[in-house]
């Protein structure tokens, strides 16, 4: 049965690729950020109603589906500023990496 977890070694690979391409690297974090939120929404019975659109509305779901549930506020503002930064460098044109490589950081 395959691992729904993050891969071990999969912090390291990032931070390596991010010295190489920091762009590539945050991309590949979104990838990933991406796939555990549709993993929490499919194991809470949500996925159908996730547009994939944003990750704030992934969190809203799951705060809904777990009585009781919290989702702080610090990880709602940095998810929403993590995602803000990657859809400017995929849809605004060419990523400036010093930005990049402080949203991998």
């Amino acid at each position: 049965m395959p691992n729904p977890g993050i891969p071990i070694g999969f912090e390291e690979k990032i931070l390596e690729e991010a010295i190489q391409s920091p762009s590539i690297a945050m991309m590949r974090l979104s990838l990933e950020i991406d796939r555990q939120l549709r993993l929490i929404l499919a194991v809470t019975g949500r996925l159908n109603e996730y547009s994939g659109q944003s990750p704030s509305d992934a969190l809203d779901l799951i705060a809904k589906s777990i009585p009781g549930n919290f989702i702080p506020s610090e990880l709602r503002d940095t998810l929403k500023s993590f995602w803000d930064l990657r859809n400017h460098i995929v849809h605004g044109g060419a990523a400036n990496e010093n930005i990049s490589m402080r949203s991998v950081d």
